[in-house]
């Protein structure tokens, strides 16, 4: 009989030394935060159209043109009666911001019109 008792004893001991190991288990999570600085950046879509020198914007629906009598960029709805886009190439460029014509002249390297009218266009 003592011997039941010892061994129901140990088992009890083993069994409860299991519950309490099983209960100091602990899960953890570590969460490292790194500072980040994130720039965004809006690029927008322009309709260039090198033979007249005119900018679309695709989102906004504005048109900017070089106004020669004023030496200045002009950004209107409505195009002059005297400059029309309809029925000539036109090429996408994109740009960050709304001042695209900064980079018109690159883009009139980019884009140069032959002697019969044609646009070449270099990589």
């Amino acid at each position: 009989m003592k011997k039941i008792i010892i061994a129901l004893g140990v088992v009890c001991c083993l069994g409860i030394a299991e519950t309490a190991s099983a209960q100091d288990t602990t899960t953890r999570t570590t969460t490292t935060t790194h500072r980040t600085t994130t720039t965004t950046h809006t690029r927008t879509r322009y309709y260039y159209y090198p033979e007249q020198n005119v900018y679309y914007n695709v989102e906004s629906g504005d048109y900017y043109y070089y106004d020669a009598p004023s030496t200045t960029w002009t950004q209107v709805r409505a195009l002059p009666s005297t400059i029309s886009v309809e029925k000539v190439p036109r090429y996408t460029v994109y740009y960050n911001g709304a001042d695209v014509y900064k980079e018109n002249p690159q883009h009139i390297k980019k884009f140069k019109i032959k002697k019969n009218g044609d646009v070449k266009v270099k990589d």
